[in-house]
């Protein structure tokens, strides 16, 4: 299965990399992603997602679900698009949205041969940057139903952090 998971990986690997430069080369603020939601969800599309946009009442939200058909688990993942006002994707969201994306792709390669496991889901997360997508999306109950959510973030180190955090400030700096 981990062979057939990292072929299938090998396969779309040249064009997750376009969509992580596109979305790069193309920076939106929070909640006003449209390109980068557009390529997202035409690739999923494309590999046999189904797309529910706009999502939890925002224009640029996103739920896409390969679900097996079959009772079983929900593995969520979270990704995010948004870029930073003049600095653009500073902390690599273009990077977040793809690698969220292909780790979706993965379980999706390993439902199809064991689709009693259950399925996944592709939550786009707009607006990271400005603190308050995920905590709309929450307040919506995107997760419900959700058995794990998994995200990631480009850093110096490679670790799980095994925190949760229940409160969300935002703070403006000038």
């Amino acid at each position: 299965m981990k062979e057939r998971i990292y072929n299938e990986g090998q396969l779309i690997k040249e064009r997750l990399v376009e969509i992580s430069d596109y979305i790069y080369n193309n920076p939106e603020l929070g909640n006003e992603e449209y390109k980068a939601v557009e390529a997202l969800t035409i690739f999923l599309k494309e590999h046999g997602f189904e797309i529910e946009c706009p999502y939890a009442g925002m224009e640029t939200a996103f739920k896409a679900t390969f679900d097996s058909g079959k009772p079983g688990k929900t593995v969520g993942y979270l990704c995010e698009y948004d870029a930073l006002p003049e600095i653009g994707h500073g902390c690599g969201h273009n990077l977040l949205g793809a690698g969220a994306m292909a780790a979706a792709l993965a379980v999706k390669a390993y439902l199809e041969e064991h689709p009693e496991a259950g399925s996944v889901v592709l939550f786009g997360c707009p607006s990271e940057e400005k603190g308050d997508g995920k905590a709309i999306m929450a307040r919506e109950g995107i997760f419900d139903g959700v058995d794990a959510a998994f995200t990631w973030h480009p850093g110096d180190k490679n670790e799980i952090w095994s925190e949760s955090t229940l409160a969300n400030v935002s703070v403006f700096f000038n």
